[in-house]
């Protein structure tokens, strides 16, 4: 329908815009390094392999060493998580055979 259309035309602006200031001004900001983002021209007028000011690793690559390097911490983390996730299906399925048997005692 039109709000399809309309959508599609939006992204493909935003995308050509985005591709366009890239080009025309090197990096965007949220390459640059944390201590450097105040500087406003960080990522501005340079090019992506000649400069220090900004992240030269990827986020995958980045998320991947953070995984491999914590992987321990992960794990608990992931464990606690299925725990609470299983403990919360446990008491939902006690409350409901709770309701189901005070409906029944009613009637």
């Amino acid at each position: 329908g039109i709000n399809a259309e309309y959508g599609k035309q939006w992204y493909q602006r935003r995308v050509r815009e985005a591709v366009v200031s890239t080009q025309s001004t090197g990096v965007p900001t949220s390459c640059c390094l944390e201590s450097e983002r105040s500087d406003d021209t960080c990522g501005s007028y340079i090019a992506w392999n000649d400069n220090t000011k900004i992240n030269s690793q990827g986020c995958k690559t980045s998320i991947i060493n953070f995984v491999e390097n914590n992987l321990l911490y992960v794990g608990i983390c992931a464990g606690v998580i299925v725990i609470f996730q299983i403990s919360i299906l446990i008491m939902a399925s006690k409350l409901r055979t709770t309701i189901e048997d005070e409906n029944y005692e009613n009637f």
